[in-house]
């Protein structure tokens, strides 16, 4: 989110740290990462690069290989045109684990960083809902499981999944990153400069991530901001408080 890039940029500029060259770095540690895994994944037993073994040697040592059935694809480009929103994208890999269709993508984190929240990782699983959405319309694949692994330099990998029961709620999530990236469309196509709406949630999304301020009319908003002294009044003649 805005909120925790703006918290991350602060904090390494407290340490001293350039936010674009930290960035930058951990942008070609994770495609160095990506680049040894697939070729590992595929059997081709490549050499570990010494500057990052750590992440290699600890996702080479995952319980989740021991399932691994075969590998379908890695990779792999994808795109989908029959929506509202066109898009594309490349997937980490297509795998069959213990019997099942599984989507897999694989995420790079640093020395010291925790697990991924609930938040992060629906981000990840809104994503490999995308590519589902594609493997279905180029294919006529149907996944069973998403699968997230979070590869550490100090912990062992941390897998994040998602069963065809739970689908659902990544599809609608997908859906309002759609309906989103849609109004940021039409706010860029008139040139807006303010928001008004009436709590419905697509529009401040829009404009949260268009950068232009929101002002919001509903009940819901007047409740929780305003002073309610009618309210306080008579709350204090049901105690007997006046």
């Amino acid at each position: 989110t805005r909120y925790a890039l703006k918290k991350w940029k602060a904090k390494l500029l407290a340490e001293g740290k350039d936010p674009e060259v930290s960035r930058l770095e951990a942008a070609r540690r994770g495609s160095r990462i990506h680049d040894w895994f697939e070729q590992w994944i595929l059997g081709h037993d490549p050499e570990i690069p010494e500057d990052i073994a750590p992440w290699c040697s600890r996702l080479a040592a995952s319980a989740l290989w021991k399932k691994l059935d075969h590998v379908i694809c890695t990779e792999h480009r994808v795109c989908s045109d029959e929506g509202d929103v066109p898009f594309a994208g490349t997937l980490d890999g297509l795998f069959k684990i213990s019997g099942q269709i599984v989507l897999f993508d694989l995420k790079t984190k640093a020395e010291g960083k925790a697990k991924p929240t609930k938040q992060i990782s629906n981000e990840a699983m809104c994503q490999l809902q995308a590519y589902r959405i594609c493997l279905q319309e180029n294919y006529g694949i149907h996944v069973d499981r998403f699968i997230a692994l979070y590869a550490f330099p100090d912990k062992a990998p941390h897998p994040v999944a998602a069963s065809d029961k739970q689908f659902k709620e990544h599809e609608e999530h997908w859906a309002r990153r759609c309906e989103a990236y849609q109004l940021i469309n039409e706010l860029d196509k008139y040139n807006v400069s303010l928001a008004i709406t009436d709590f419905e949630p697509g529009l401040p999304r829009a404009a949260a991530r268009y950068g232009i301020p929101l002002i919001s009319v509903d009940h819901q908003h007047q409740q929780s901001w305003s002073r309610h002294t009618t309210l306080q009044t008579l709350s204090g003649l049901a105690t007997g408080n006046k």
